[in-house]
């Protein structure tokens, strides 16, 4: 057979899209092989943490040492529009003129009318307590389970720390600020005036790489953890180092009152070889933690390898989603 000089170059396209379709979705030829060097778990001085500590580590302090957490955290999983693309805070009071409720297009910040929970974030200057609704804290801590921290669980509306662990001040106090009306700060939230916002005794939400890197991460624990106002813990209690004692809400959803931290337990991760448990591509489980509870809202999942061909041709959700 002859073909056209137009349709050999039709062929050629073919194939090397073939080719670029493997190396977009890598997943049946890659290995899940751990090559991930030694880990040295940091608290949040720095300082390196061994099997008899009993304090949190810190994610920054630790990852950190070698990825460039302030470059990974600009991603939109971290942010949900505190941020644009260039890192750049755009969530404000005047973001939206002709829809005021609307501080910013993504999920923290946008008001939205047909969400189970039709929540809307206070604006960062007010002037009484019922132009407001609901502050940072109350979303960190109510939404702060099915998000990986970082962002809006760490910085405030001016780019500071809601609470320096070395400085030992709130974001308000560099900044010059007065708290009470400040939809950061303001111990007001939700029609409650005594609500609080003690960043200093829950610490801020740092960004949590095991949440996605590591098989077998307890979720449900670390949500407990951040509903309890536990915040600096969440990284530490989903990774099964710690041990809590729960209640539940309102809701019935779990609540710590108290957290131990245990380093030497290992059901989860091990402490001394958590290098060798990490996942460079993310398992599925670890999406649908968060993920599911949206999608069994609309249509339910159908993920398997009996009814979806994707998953049976070794596809898994970071094929898609990177």
């Amino acid at each position: 057979m002859i073909l056209k000089r137009s349709n050999r170059y039709y062929l050629i396209l073919i194939v090397l899209s073939s080719f670029s379709f493997i190396d977009f979705f890598p997943m049946a030829i890659s290995s899940q092989t751990p090559s991930h060097e030694k880990i040295i778990l940091r608290g949040f001085d720095g300082a390196p943490l061994t099997l008899e500590s009993n304090a949190p580590y810190s994610p920054k302090k630790t990852c950190g040492a070698c990825h460039d957490y302030n470059l990974i955290t600009k991603g939109y999983h971290f942010q949900q529009g505190r941020t644009d693309v260039t890192g750049k805070t755009v969530l404000s009071d005047t973001y939206d003129p002709k829809y005021p409720w609307n501080l910013s297009a993504g999920l923290f910040g946008k008001h939205s009318f047909v969400s189970f929970d039709p929540s809307h974030l206070s604006r960062k200057v007010n002037r009484q307590f019922y132009e407001m609704d609901k502050s940072s804290f109350f979303f960190v801590q109510n939404c702060g389970a099915c998000h990986p921290g970082g962002g809006w669980g760490e910085f405030d509306r001016k780019d500071n720390l809601y609470y320096n662990e070395e400085t030992k001040k709130f974001g308000y106090e560099v900044s010059g600020d007065d708290p009470m009306f400040d939809g950061d700060y303001t111990p007001f939230s939700a029609g409650n005036e005594q609500y609080g916002a003690p960043w200093d005794r829950s610490g801020v939400s740092e960004a949590d790489c095991l949440i996605c890197h590591l098989k077998g991460y307890q979720w449900k624990e670390r949500g407990a953890a951040i509903r309890g106002r536990f915040f600096r813990y969440g990284p530490t209690v989903g990774a099964g180092w710690a041990i809590l004692k729960l209640s539940e809400d309102k809701s019935k959803n779990p609540v710590a009152d108290e957290i131990v931290v245990d380093y030497p337990k290992k059901e989860v991760a091990d402490f001394e070889n958590l290098h060798l448990q990490i996942v460079r591509r993310p398992q599925d489980e670890n999406c649908w933690s968060c993920h599911a509870l949206y999608g069994e809202r609309k249509n339910g999942y159908y993920w398997s390898l009996q009814t979806d061909i994707h998953k049976a041709k070794g596809m898994n959700c970071v094929s898609c989603h990177p």
